[in-house]
C-alpha cells in the first residue's frame, strides 16, 4: 500500500512538471486554512523544483519510470541553472 502511494506521488510529480522543466508553484492552489488559501508564488518555483528533484532522485528503489524520472530531473536541473 505504501509503494502504491509512493508510485502515485511520483507519477503526479512527473505529470505536474512544466514544459520548461520547473514545478510552477503558482499553478497549483493551496487548499489549507482560509487565511493561507490561494495559489503559490512564483518566487517559490526554485525551492519547489528542488524539492521535486529530491523526491525523484530518492526513488532509487523503484525501477518503474526510472528513465522518465531521469529526464525530468535533467530538465529541472537545466531550468535551475538558467534561472
Amino acid at each position: 500500500q505504501v509503494r502504491s502511494g509512493r508510485r502515485a506521488a511520483l507519477r503526479w510529480l512527473l505529470s505536474a512538471q512544466a514544459e520548461d522543466g520547473r514545478w510552477d508553484a503558482d499553478a497549483f492552489p493551496y487548499e489549507g486554512p482560509a487565511e493561507a488559501a490561494g495559489r503559490g508564488r512564483p518566487q517559490h518555483d526554485v525551492g519547489v523544483t528542488g524539492l521535486a528533484m529530491l523526491a525523484l532522485l530518492g526513488a532509487k528503489d523503484s525501477a518503474e519510470d526510472a528513465e522518465e524520472r531521469a529526464v525530468a530531473v535533467e530538465r529541472a536541473a537545466r531550468w535551475l541553472l538558467t534561472t
